[in-house]
């Protein structure tokens, strides 16, 4: 029960210890255990036998090197003695770390003899030098010295605390394997090593970010991550790798990272993070037209072609596209249009256009006159100049002129003049007019009467001189010419052209047109007459028609019977009232004559005519090119239709056998005027008129 007990052991293994420990004044009730398996190790190492020592045979110095061939022990010893232990607590300490590479080197002052060398540490701290704790060996050398490279265990293959390092020589080519001999001559020694463990942490460095992102139902691949310790060095293929990540679920899922050294030491554990979003994938954004566009200033708004934004699960988002930025079309310079477009998930893509808005139109004249000036007539050159763009000193404006100089519109001649601008943006406009001074204004010709005069036909035709003048030049140096084809005679329309030319050549014509009309009135006269009772007569007999211009045979035909109460089959007195209209539309004033039917009068003809009249019509009335002709109930007794102008030729005769109801006759080849159309056959004598136009 003491409280620093003194402990041996007869047996080698490993104990383990049991505490107790209570209260004085309750000691069942306050007792308490701490138990410690396989606290204690118990170890028995050989002790080694040599029948010989030598001082040759020796290890006369050890030491032993770092990673970085720094010296961190060294321990000499003379030699002449088979076993020598520096084991005690005043002896030096050879300190390695788990993990840790060294080189170890033993060292004798002499080579007389050829010798075998090994070292053995004892990691496992079990008193036994076992094969995989052999740390040097060397057969047979005369070598003064032997060095081997070594690498400590890790603290999980090997004991963390004290244990011995053992070093033999043997003469010659003796196996010097069996670490507690017995040997021939031989040499052993042994010294105290201290294993630790490191105290500096391991690194484990990330590749990539800490944070990625991944859609879901992809395979994601990790980039992984280093380690490494300062002792050990690189530790990357000794991490292990844990991860919770569902690729096929949306999440936030983990992967960790974990390492040791070979001092037990754990490095901090390092974490990156996987987020699984269901949707990660940006909208397709494709613009339209052009990335690099242009547009002419001032031309109006620029008309954005936009473009098509294409999501993989929204589909078309092409409505939420939205344009940062604008471009204004009166103002030139570089506009940049970005285009955006977000899906539900806010995923995002961009894109931009360039629009530039350039002037590449050049400058304006405004001419107020053409090049034609006339001479003596005051001019002066009022051109201006306008730009699409720009105004005032943004458009160098220039005039220059050939070799007649400046415009001089007193004297006659070709002025070249050329006008040049060129605006702000470099566009230039230049345009070379030759202006002709002299005389353009032709002769004046005054009628001195309206343009178309009537005459009427028949009277003498005095011409009335038109006034004639010329802005320039006297009228004797004019060149007057005057064609006429005027006939007062005869019914028409009628031309008088006057033709005048300056010298300059520039001419006037001037028309009077005279138009020859008829606007007299035919008159109609007769005598009375007797016919016989029951016999036809001719109504026509014994009248007489006299006109200023027309014929008495030319007027005959166009009598027409306005009134008739004759009944040739009774005695009494009657009468017939007659009107005539010429060719000219001239009617003439309704005359009257009584007729006397009686047994004692003479044949005269038949009253049958007077009811063909009525019966035979002749239409359309006027007419361009045709007539038609119709006959009613006195068809079958028409023998012949004669065509006649207005001079009383006969221009078309139809046979009976050509003769039918409403036939149509073509006239369109004749002149223009008036014809008679005369139908005759038995007891008909009937005349119908027309006005052909052209």
């Amino acid at each position: 029960r003491s409280k620093y007990p003194n402990i041996s052991f007869n047996q080698p293994g490993a104990y383990s210890v049991s505490l107790r420990a209570w209260n004085t004044f309750d000691s069942a009730g306050s007792t308490r255990f701490l138990v410690k398996n396989n606290y204690i190790i118990v170890v028995n190492p050989c002790t080694p036998l040599a029948f010989e020592a030598s001082e040759d045979v020796t290890n006369n110095r050890l030491r032993v090197f770092d990673r970085n061939n720094q010296m961190i022990f060294s321990h000499n010893s003379p030699g002449g003695q088979s076993y020598r232990s520096f084991l005690l607590a005043a002896d030096p300490v050879v300190n390695l770390t788990f993990g840790a590479t060294y080189d170890i080197e033993m060292f004798r002052n002499t080579t007389a003899d050829t010798v075998s060398r090994s070292i053995y540490i004892d990691f496992n701290s079990n008193g036994q030098f076992e094969s995989n704790e052999l740390v040097l060996h060397e057969k047979n050398t005369r070598t003064q010295s032997a060095r081997a490279t070594f690498t400590m265990p890790s603290v999980f293959d090997a004991y963390n605390g004290t244990t011995r390092l053992r070093t033999i020589v043997t003469y010659g080519d003796s196996d010097p394997l069996d670490p507690c001999g017995p040997g021939l001559l031989a040499e052993y020694k042994d010294y105290r090593v201290s294993m630790n463990q490191s105290s500096v942490l391991p690194v484990i460095t990330l590749i990539g970010s800490d944070t990625v992102e991944m859609e879901v139902n992809t395979q994601y691949f990790d980039e992984g991550a280093t380690a490494f310790d300062a002792i050990d060095g690189d530790l990357t293929s000794n991490m292990t790798i844990q991860s919770n990540l569902d690729e096929n679920q949306p999440g936030i899922y983990f992967y960790r990272y974990d390492v040791s050294n070979s001092s037990g030491v754990n490095a901090v554990t390092r974490f990156r993070q996987v987020l699984v979003y269901a949707d990660r994938t940006a909208p397709v954004l494709t613009l339209n037209g052009n990335l690099v566009d242009t547009i002419e200033v001032n031309t109006g708004a620029y008309q954005d072609p936009m473009g098509v934004a294409i999501d993989n699960i929204d589909g078309d988002i092409t409505s939420e596209i939205k344009v940062i930025g604008s471009v204004d079309h009166t103002e030139l310079g570089m506009y940049v249009l970005t285009y955006e477009a977000a899906d539900v998930q806010g995923n995002t893509s961009t894109a931009t256009r360039t629009v530039y808005v350039l002037d590449r139109t050049a400058p304006e004249f405004h001419f107020t006159t053409g090049t034609d000036l006339q001479l003596g007539q005051f001019w002066y050159d009022q051109t201006t100049v306008s730009d699409n763009y720009w105004t005032g000193n943004g458009i160098a404006f220039s005039i220059s002129y050939g070799s007649n100089g400046p415009v001089r519109w007193d004297v006659a001649g070709q002025y070249p003049v050329t006008y040049r601008a060129v605006d702000g943006s470099g566009n230039v406009n230049e345009v070379t007019k030759v202006y002709e001074v002299g005389d353009f204004i032709a002769p004046t010709v005054i009628l001195n009467t309206a343009d178309v005069i009537e005459h009427p036909v028949g009277r003498a035709y005095f011409r009335v001189e038109p006034l004639i003048f010329d802005n320039y030049y006297p009228n004797d140096q004019l060149n007057i010419s005057m064609t006429t084809d005027v006939d007062p005679n005869v019914i028409g329309m009628y031309e008088e052209r006057y033709i005048v030319s300056d010298p300059s050549g520039n001419t006037t014509t001037k028309s009077r047109f005279v138009n020859v009309v008829d606007r007299e009135a035919p008159v109609i006269s007769g005598a009375n007459f007797c016919t016989k009772v029951a016999v036809d007569f001719n109504p026509m007999h014994g009248l007489i028609i006299t006109d200023n211009y027309y014929t008495q045979e030319e007027l005959l035909p166009l009598v027409e019977v306005v009134s008739a109460n004759v009944n040739v089959w009774f005695e009494g007195t009657y009468s017939i009232v007659y009107q005539v209209t010429d060719p000219s539309g001239n009617k003439s004033n309704f005359y009257t004559r009584d007729i006397q039917v009686s047994e004692n009068c003479e044949v005269i003809t038949s009253v049958r005519n007077l009811d063909a009249d009525a019966q035979i019509s002749l239409y359309p009335n006027p007419t361009a090119d045709n007539v038609n002709l119709s006959f009613g109930n006195t068809i079958n007794r028409v023998d012949k239709v004669e065509v006649m102008n207005n001079l009383g030729e006969v221009v078309m005769t139809l046979a009976k056998d050509q003769i039918v109801d409403g036939m149509r006759i073509d006239i369109s080849a004749f002149a223009a005027g008036v014809y008679t159309f005369k139908v005759t056959g038995e007891n008909i004598t009937v005349s119908k008129r027309a006005v052909l136009v052209k």
